[in-house]
């Protein structure tokens, strides 16, 4: 802890402090949206856009907190597990030996052999097979 929060506060020199933030915030600092005007997409399992506002957003239909930097606040908007789209296509395509992303599931997955070679195309949508 600084010395000055140690005095302001009362509280020990020797405590540790651990901040946080909104994992969002933190990947939108890493990206480099850190200023007003600057949005950033979030292309994970959960997909969402993060914009840099000066000003809080009350009453908008995404949702505000506080941002990153002081005077700064991030707007953003989100489907959960709409970047899992990916994951989805790849079992509909039957694209096997693809590895998967890591995720709640843990560790590494490969997509399991599915009896069709790779390459091969499933029939268009509407067609019967052999016709």
């Amino acid at each position: 802890m600084a010395p000055e929060a140690s005095a302001a506060t009362g509280t020990p020199v020797s405590t540790p402090v651990i901040a946080g933030t909104v994992d969002a915030w933190a990947e939108a600092t890493a990206a480099g949206a850190t200023a007003p005007g600057e949005p950033m997409l979030v292309d994970g399992t959960t997909m969402f856009l993060v914009n840099v506002l000066t000003e809080p957003a009350p009453g908008a239909p995404l949702w505000c907190t506080h941002g990153a930097f002081p005077g700064t606040y991030c707007l953003a908007g989100g489907m959960a597990t709409s970047g899992a789209v990916t994951g989805w296509l790849r079992e509909v395509t039957r694209v096997r030996g693809t590895a998967r992303p890591r995720g709640h599931g843990g560790g590494e997955r490969r997509a399991p052999p599915r009896g069709r070679p790779p390459g091969e195309l499933p029939p268009p949508a509407g067609t019967l097979p052999g016709s």
